[in-house]
């Protein structure tokens, strides 16, 4: 697993890239995805569908299992692979914003946000609640079949 500031920065810093590149150029699959992470849509200060930071976890857990260290490359792999997910599964057309996703710009957003991760709270039991409601969601289905 991964410390919660290390994963709050790392989603965060994918926030902000989304938001920012929107900004530059707005498409709807990015303006969807990062209104889905903003962390701010809610006084709770934890993401609008908190099933994204679900995603990005089960992505970094698994980027981290690969090169064991908590550093911005493994971050920014685990946010590639996010996003490739969202695309291949959910139909978000971010190949744009793929091709503009650098590893540069991710370290550099990544280095500006620890202070912001801690600010906001302890997001652990966010993983906790997704994987429950995943599990159960798994089990109702097993059940109707």
């Amino acid at each position: 697993m991964f410390t919660d500031n290390y994963g709050k920065q790392g989603f965060l810093t994918l926030f902000y890239l989304l938001d920012e590149d929107w900004e530059q150029s707005p498409s709807d699959a990015v303006g969807d995805l990062a209104s889905e992470m903003c962390p701010y849509t809610f006084k709770e200060r934890q993401p609008a569908d908190i099933a994204t930071y679900g995603d990005y976890g089960l992505h970094l857990a698994a980027c981290l299992k690969e090169s064991n260290k908590e550093d911005t490359e493994t971050a920014y792999k685990a946010a590639v692979r996010m996003l490739k997910f969202y695309r291949d599964h959910y139909a978000f057309a971010l190949d744009p914003f793929l091709s503009r996703f650098t590893l540069t710009a991710f370290q550099e957003k990544f280095a500006t946000l620890e202070e912001e991760a801690v600010s906001l709270g302890d997001w652990t039991m966010l993983l906790r609640r997704v994987a429950e409601a995943e599990a159960k969601g798994a089990l109702k289905q097993y059940k109707q079949s």
